[in-house]
């Protein structure tokens, strides 16, 4: 691939992530499942049973367990690199001594190593860090021990993402050298020492898979060593070609009640994960979100897009009930229905050509398809034949009353003589311009961009029986209003956030056509007892 040229079939995925609505529909998407996880967790990992059957016994006094070390108590610690190559031994990279158990600032720390790369490591070889904290308690006499290990190698599962102009090369077909799992490096890790003072009889499940006893009658601080934070495009790839890696070390006091935060996500990361209800590049994408965004516009966000949810819900609502048993469509676009139900399934064979959508982003996109293809029985009569194609679709009766079928049809007749010549300049140029995976790839990839960029096109088919009919009466105009505070919603978040300007465009197509229909409103007073259709000269109904 030339450098910048970018294939044509990543640009809607781009805007899908980084544009208004994929950005709104990702953090909702993390909500929602964050608690449904929270809820499982707590039904499926904790237990009420033992409670339960023994709640007619006298129950002994419960054993409280204080922590080892209290407010100012010192900490000193010592960071060995280990490699796992036979014969090797731990070599200390780091030492720090007096590091008090509190919040003060004095006692963040951080270090740049240098780690070279033995040929061991480089031919898929392991390596960790392994501490040694020395706790200086008030409540002993004696220092006492603690020690934690951390993985700095991992296997990661990497997709190559095989592409090929498709006039000058044959597409790659996929093979099993193309996923495959390579060794990396991870190449940061925090070391933090959980703050936590409280007194437990019983520890919260957050902690209680890693809590340890000292003596029966304290608890180890948690101090751990992790990678949480650490993106997947991060790591480091080790192969003969690396003589060395970077390790960026970091010690800070943590609060108990974050670290509580961030077991609970790594939960819903792991169920979400083992059910395929959320891809590890949706967690990752979460991550760069919390980690690259300021945390007022981060808070504006998340109470904008309930918002937005609640929008959502109610433009659906709305079109439900304005569908739903409707047999008068003079005035209507059975058309626009059409294109919304063709176009919701080209988006969703793009998306899941793609390879990178899980089906918690697919299948509401599926559910959606079947309304669209509800909403196209309003319009048309559909039923299945013997002789191909095998599905008959006709135009209702309802819809010619008063000419309405005329307008749309002429409406879509010289909307076909704009789009048809874009979309066959458009595919002949991005064929010789961009790299695609396959022949479909291109296909679906064409088709998909052409509605991100050009969709707004297809919306003017309404506009031009209003401009005919000199209405806009039949209009479902709860919808548009409740669709429309949405992409205002939209449009703000195209302003703040990163994305190719064809795509910021995008966001601004659905302002024209609604900023028209305003203007249409506006312009052609509604009047409930006018028959604006029987009064519409029949010049105009075959115009």
């Amino acid at each position: 691939m030339q450098p910048g040229n970018q294939p044509a079939q990543q640009a809607p995925q781009e805007g899908n992530q980084a544009g208004g609505r994929g950005f709104l529909s990702t953090i909702l998407n993390f909500v929602i499942l964050y608690f449904v996880f929270s809820k499982l967790a707590e039904m499926f990992f904790t237990s009420s049973s033992t409670s339960k059957s023994s709640s007619s016994l006298p129950k002994p006094p419960k054993i409280t367990y204080p922590n080892i070390l209290q407010d100012g108590d010192k900490i000193d610690f010592k960071i060995f690199f280990s490699s796992d190559e036979p014969g090797s031994n731990p070599e200390l990279i780091w030492e720090q001594y007096g590091l008090t158990y509190d919040f003060a600032p004095e006692n963040h720390r951080e270090l740049d190593v240098s780690i070279p790369l033995t040929s061991y490591l480089q031919t898929n070889g392991t390596a960790s860090l392994n501490a040694e904290f020395i706790l200086h308690t008030s409540r002993f006499q004696n220092p006492v021990l603690y020690s934690a290990k951390k993985k700095l190698t991992k296997y990661v599962t990497f997709a190559k993402e095989t592409t090929v102009n498709l006039m000058s090369g044959e597409p790659v077909v996929k093979s099993a050298e193309d996923e495959k799992k390579a060794m990396h490096f991870i190449p940061e890790i925090e070391i933090h020492a959980v703050h936590d003072v409280n007194v437990y009889s019983d520890f919260p499940p957050q902690i209680a898979d890693v809590i340890q006893i000292y003596q029966n009658t304290h608890y180890y601080p948690i101090i751990l060593l992790s990678d949480f934070w650490v993106l997947k495009d991060k790591l480091i790839p080790l192969n003969s070609t690396l003589s060395e890696v970077k390790l960026k070390l970091t010690y800070d006091s943590y609060w108990v009640y974050k670290y509580f935060m961030m077991k609970q996500f790594e939960l819903s990361q792991t169920i979400g994960s083992t059910y395929g209800l959320q891809s590890e590049h949706e967690y990752d994408l979460m991550k760069r979100m919390f980690l690259e965004t300021n945390p007022y516009f981060l808070g504006l966000t998340l109470v904008v897009s309930f918002v937005h949810m609640i929008f959502e819900f109610m433009a659906f609502k709305s079109e439900i009930e304005f569908w739903k048993g409707r047999q008068n469509l003079k005035g209507l676009s059975t058309n626009m229905l059409l294109y919304n139900f063709v176009s919701s399934i080209i988006i969703l064979l793009y998306l899941l050509d793609t390879g990178e959508t899980s089906w918690a982003v697919w299948l509401p996109m599926t559910v959606g398809i079947v309304i669209e293809l509800w909403k196209l029985t309003k319009g048309f009569d559909i039923s299945i034949k013997n002789t191909f194609p095998f599905l008959s679709v006709k135009g209702k009766e309802a819809h010619k009353e008063g000419g309405t079928d005329l307008l749309d049809n002429v409406a879509a007749k010289y909307l076909s003589y704009i789009l048809m010549p874009l979309i066959l300049i458009f595919s002949i140029y991005s064929l010789y311009a961009y790299e695609y995976k396959s022949w479909w790839s291109w296909f679906i990839g064409t088709l998909a961009t052409f509605i991100y960029t050009a969709g707004f096109i297809m919306m003017t088919p309404q506009l031009y029986i209003n401009y005919k009919l000199k209405s806009v009466a039949h209009m479902p105009w709860k919808v548009l209003t409740y669709k429309a505070l949405n992409t205002f919603i939209d449009d703000m978040f195209a302003f703040i956030i990163a994305m190719p300007i064809m795509h910021r465009l995008a966001c601004f197509r659905d302002d024209i056509i609604f900023v028209i229909y305003l203007y249409q409103k506006w312009s052609y007073r509604v009047d409930p007892n006018r028959h604006y259709l029987d009064d519409l000269p029949e010049k105009d109904k075959t115009d």
